[in-house]
């Protein structure tokens, strides 16, 4: 990459690193109505929100983060209606906080790799109980 090309990628994550807090908060807001409801809607948004997410770190070359969101993506689409909401909702915050910490270890530069190791155990879950 050039300068300009890698000036662009730094404007591109701190746009992603801007804007992500907020995605996450709406993440979060689905998941406790998902717990207060039982609503499958709540899940199918929270499906759109992780996806969009995946798609703006493939964008600003975070792959092993849009590789956490799409397996994260795929758990929910496999477990929803089929697992106690009460595990399933523990599992999605528990998601959501450990990419919290993700991003502000990469925004920081810090070292991801015990967050990442985190985020592979939590998702080597097949399936939420």
């Amino acid at each position: 990459m050039d300068n300009d090309e890698l000036e662009f990628l730094k404007e591109l994550r701190d746009e992603f690193f801007q804007d992500t807090p907020e995605q996450l908060d709406s993440c979060e807001e689905c998941i406790l109505a998902f717990k207060d409801t039982s609503d499958n809607a709540n899940l199918d948004k929270l499906k759109r929100t992780i996806h969009s997410l995946k798609g703006s770190a493939q964008a600003v070359d975070l792959a092993k983060m849009a590789s956490h969101f799409h397996k994260f993506e795929t758990i929910i689409a496999a477990s929803a209606g089929k697992s106690d909401k009460g595990k399933m909702v523990i599992f999605l915050l528990s998601f959501i906080d450990n990419i919290r910490t993700y991003l502000t270890a990469l925004k920081t530069d810090g070292d991801c790799s015990k967050i990442e190791n985190s985020l592979t155990t939590l998702l080597n879950i097949s399936k939420v109980e």
